[in-house]
């Protein structure tokens, strides 16, 4: 089976209470992690989002105009994933084949 490489785009503002569960489901997915890119878009976050995101791998890209739909294009423009997907900090993948099973019909 061949493995696209994905991006996964997370606009974030101050995530520190639920960021680090959410990069912990992507990175415990069974998905092959080298074509897992993670755009982490902080728009100046005043807490600790980045400390956390770092410990992930992750690809940091500052927005600093607190506009969500910037961070989403700053996002986009910084992949290098063949698919893009969009991911709040508050989000869970709760099964480790998520990424899996939605990449297998494309």
């Amino acid at each position: 089976m061949k493995f696209p490489t994905i991006s996964i785009v997370m606009p974030v503002y101050n995530e520190e209470d639920k960021i680090d569960a959410c990069l912990k489901s992507i990175r415990e997915q069974d998905y092959p992690q080298d074509k897992i890119e993670i755009v982490f878009v902080d728009d100046d976050s005043t807490d600790k989002s980045r400390k956390i995101g770092k410990k992930y791998n992750i690809k940091l890209v500052r927005n600093g105009k607190h506009d969500y739909d910037i961070g989403k294009s700053l996002g986009i423009e910084n992949s290098t994933g063949e698919y893009i997907m969009f991911l709040d900090g508050d989000n869970i993948l709760t099964r480790k084949d998520w990424i899996s099973k939605i990449m297998k019909p494309l």
